[in-house]
């Protein structure tokens, strides 16, 4: 009936009822609108089972007899109950144990060996098939199992996967005397459902996937105008992918060694390479992708031209030869391939001619088969390999192989002429940050290599070849490489990826750079080396050539370096001690004036055509009148009175009574005879030389009283003061020194010579300088009092006497850059700084021997 999900149909006499269903989740079902009866169906556990059958009965009497039975394909029971219930009431029906079905499906696989012997190969492999699919259906996945509530425990999995690889030599044994289409199709869709378990697949298994495959690919390959059978190429397909899975478990589960699982992923990966080439069989060059999707592998394959030339289609053709491919341009979601027209390093085999029914000849121009593998959700093949957790994109893997040959050759492309571009997009960013070596993490582009056994990072991938671009925007990053495809080297195909790896400063992936003390990549300290010879000390040399100074050692009393000045004996910086000399030459500090009340020596009053400015150090004595004031100009008369005065007073005369006081003033000495300045009686007609005679002083003029004379000190009318020393001695040689003690020694000048001064010599002998060993250090360690100079570091920082190395390095010049950088050196005929300078020899050559060229 329509309410009920099963067909409803009489059979047999006594009103049998029997019913037939196919159910895809047996939960409650309720059967109450059934006429014989009102029974409810309450299973304890919810079950999903693929195929299913359900035969129920009643019989004639009242009493209503129940037979239930839950049957899997083959007839094998899952759920069973029989007996009599007098009235309408619950009926529990209860699973069969796991360890009963697996024991009947085991029951069944042993008659397969006696329906081969009857030569009944596909007849073998169909009734594999449908076992395989039953245990699939009763044991499934751990997932479904716990799903299910029939947790199988380790044991069982094991009596599983015994069960199930059991199975799998028949699968060869059908195969083995030979293949037809039917044949093939059987033995594939036997190989899907043995692996369609990867949890329950053992290594054995996977040599006898790999011993199908040798037998199946090469009969697919019979034919290349033919394309292979959607249906074969799709179950093996699948069975690759499972088996890939099957071998990740494995590994995990510690039933395969590293070098094992490689020798295994590297056969089947191979199958699947020459299963994509298949897929091109019968199609045109240059068309549309095909596309072959497997669990955890998406595919694409396409024939790409290659055109080859006659000598080599008649076997003449020379295996140097190149051959042209056209160029190809793959995309999945998250990775793309761009290969471009390029010239192979190697002759690419011919496929033979065939002849049709009519005897025409029909052979290829030439093509390749292009295949490029996919690995999705990121599944590395090559996950046993240490560095699989390095992975963070997809695993890419690019195949060429000649076209149509049974033999599958793999076109070597290594070493290409030109770059194939592949993208990825990255599962993780590498981090950016840099430790103290400037080292972080980069993203590195690399082919798988296989060498498991390489102590070499990144294990068994190879960044020979390949370059590395930078990361965009969207996280896509390309990789340019001129390796893919097969590789000689290492005997099989090549997949691409990328790692995220330990890279150094310059970004180079496990490269070797560093950042110096100077934070240069790859320096080697010199950028940041203070003059000290110390990484990154910030010393330099300063204005006074002091390392690490502070331009103190050679500053001036003005503060400034070089700048020669000091002071001068008056106390004045950059003075030239006019401010405090007297006239005799003789500074006079203004402190030994404050101090002592010495006066530098001055110019007196007596101004005279010998003594323009006046008497240095003179008295006024040399100018004083007769009534002792400086330059009043009286002098005596004959009388001995001083003037002239107005009014005069005692011992004084007037203009008017000059000479008039006294008879020598009054003398007469007769006819023809005067009196002269001197009071004695000459000839009128006398010259004037032969006048005064008698009183003329060293100024030439007479004087009666008071007439000049040359003193002690050689002063005309001196008094013997202008010459005296110290000592009060005239012309004594007794003198005063620096701080106005006679016959002193300067004992209270400070290091600037200024009389009690407030400076002295530091350590490094700088005046008023701070003690500070820095400034008159060298790069020996040893202090250098002034007026030493310190030693310091050359270019090459080798310590170097100040006298020999120039002033090049620091800060003026860049290194190397004159020959003051180095110590010692000069520069020679060649124009190069050298502490051994080339030199021109006697012939003529710069830096030769000497040798005669003697021809």
């Amino acid at each position: 009936r329509n309410a009920h999900p099963f067909d409803v149909e009489p059979r047999g006499r006594g009103g049998l009822l029997q019913r037939f269903c196919r159910l895809a989740l047996i939960s409650t079902i309720l059967l109450d609108r059934l006429s014989w009866s009102s029974a409810r169906f309450l299973p304890v556990h919810p079950a999903q089972f693929r195929f299913a059958c359900v035969e129920m009965a009643r019989a004639r009497t009242n009493t209503h007899g129940l037979n239930l039975r839950i049957v899997l394909a083959c007839g094998l029971a899952a759920l069973q109950l029989t007996g009599a219930v007098s009235d309408p009431r619950p009926v529990t029906v209860e699973a069969r144990s796991y360890a009963e079905t697996l024991t009947d499906i085991s029951n069944l696989s042993t008659g397969l060996q006696t329906q081969l012997d009857s030569g009944s190969a596909g007849a073998v492999l169909d009734a594999a098939s449908q076992i395989l699919a039953a245990l699939g259906a009763a044991s499934g996945t751990s997932k479904r199992r716990t799903a299910r509530l029939l947790l199988a425990t380790e044991a069982e999995r094991a009596a599983d996967t015994v069960v199930r690889c059991g199975i799998a030599p028949q699968i060869i044994s059908s195969i083995s005397s030979g293949v037809s289409e039917s044949l093939a199709l059987s033995a594939a869709a036997a190989l899907n459902s043995l692996y369609s378990a990867p949890s329950e697949i053992s290594d054995a298994c996977t040599t006898v996937l790999t011993q199908a495959l040798d037998v199946l690919i090469p009969y697919l390959a019979r034919d290349w105008q033919q394309v292979p059978a959607t249906a074969i190429t799709q179950h093996l397909s699948d069975a690759i992918g499972n088996s890939l899975e099957a071998l990740s478990l494995m590994y995990d589960r510690a039933e395969v060694t590293s070098s094992l699982t490689a020798t295994r992923m590297a056969a089947i990966l191979t199958h699947l390479e020459n299963l994509l080439a298949l897929s091109t069989h019968g199609s045109l060059t240059g068309e549309s992708f095909l596309a072959v999707t497997s669990p955890n592998v998406k595919s694409r394959a396409a024939r790409l031209a290659a055109p080859i030339t006659s000598a080599r289609r008649s076997g003449g053709g020379n295996e140097s030869e190149t051959t042209t491919v056209t160029a190809i341009s793959f995309s999945f979601v998250q990775t793309t391939v761009q290969m471009p027209t390029m010239a192979l390093p190697t002759a690419i085999a011919v496929v033979p001619c065939s002849t049709t029914p009519s005897g025409a000849a029909i052979c290829q121009t030439g093509s390749v088969a292009a295949s490029l593998m996919h690995f999705t959700q990121f599944f590395d093949p090559h996950f046993y390999d240490a560095s699989a957790s390095l992975v963070i994109a997809s695993v890419l893997g690019f195949q060429l192989q000649a076209f149509g040959l049974p033999s599958f050759s793999p076109i070597t492309m290594d070493s290409l002429p030109s770059i194939i571009t592949l993208k990825f997009l990255l599962t993780t960013i590498p981090s950016p940050v840099r430790d103290a070596r400037g080292h972080h993490k980069v993203a590195a582009c690399v082919t798988w290599g296989g060498d498991l056994s390489s102590a070499a990072p990144p294990g068994g991938w190879s960044r020979a070849r390949c370059t590395t671009g930078d990361v965009d925007g969207a996280q896509f990053i390309e990789c340019f490489c001129t390796r893919t495809s097969y590789i000689a080297s290492v005997g099989g195909g090549a997949q691409h990826t990328v790692l995220n790896v330990p890279g150094d400063c310059t970004g180079t992936p496990y490269g070797s750079q560093s950042m110096d003390g100077c934070a240069v990549c790859g320096g080697d300290n010199s950028t940041c080396r203070g003059c000290d010879g110390k990484v990154a000390s910030g010393l330099v040399l300063d204005v006074c050539l002091v390392c690490g100074g502070d331009d103190s050692w050679c500053a001036g009393c003005d503060g400034f370096p070089n700048s020669g000045k000091t002071f001068d004996e008056c106390g004045l910086c950059g003075g030239d001690n006019s401010t405090c000399t007297g006239c005799d030459g003789i500074a006079i500090h203004q402190s030994v004036t404050a101090r002592t009340g010495l006066q530098p020596t001055s110019y007196d009053s007596c101004v005279s055509a010998a003594h323009p400015n006046g008497v240095c150090g003179g008295c006024d004595a040399s100018c004083k009148g007769c009534d002792g004031e400086t330059n009043s100009g009286r002098d005596y008369d004959k009388c001995q009175l001083c003037g002239p005065h107005f009014p005069a007073s005692d011992g004084q005369y007037t203009v008017a009574n000059k000479d008039q006081s006294c008879p020598l003033g009054m003398l007469d000495c007769g006819s023809g005879f005067v009196a002269d300045a001197c009071g004695e009686c000459v000839a009128i007609d006398a010259d004037e030389a032969s006048r005064n005679q008698g009183c003329l002083g060293c100024d030439n003029v007479p004087r009666l009283f008071g007439r000049k004379v040359v003193d002690a000190c050689s002063l005309c009318g001196g008094n013997g003061c202008s010459c005296k020393d110290c000592m009060d001695v005239v012309n004594g040689g007794a003198k005063r020194d620096k701080c106005g003690v006679c016959m002193g020694n300067n004992t209270c000048l400070d290091c600037f010579a200024v009389p009690h001064g407030p400076y002295v010599l530091d350590i490094c002998g700088v005046c008023g300088g701070n003690n500070d060993t820095s400034q008159c250090s060298g790069c020996d360690g040893k202090i250098y009092r002034r007026p030493l100079t310190p030693p310091r570091f050359d270019s090459l920082f080798k310590c170097c006497p100040a006298n020999l190395v120039g002033t090049g390095l620091y800060p003026e010049r860049q290194l190397g850059q004159s020959c003051g950088d180095m110590c010692n050196a000069t520069i020679g005929c060649d124009e190069k700084c050298s502490t051994k300078p080339k030199a021109v020899d006697r012939c003529g050559v710069c830096g030769g021997g000497g040798a005669p060229a003697t021809g």
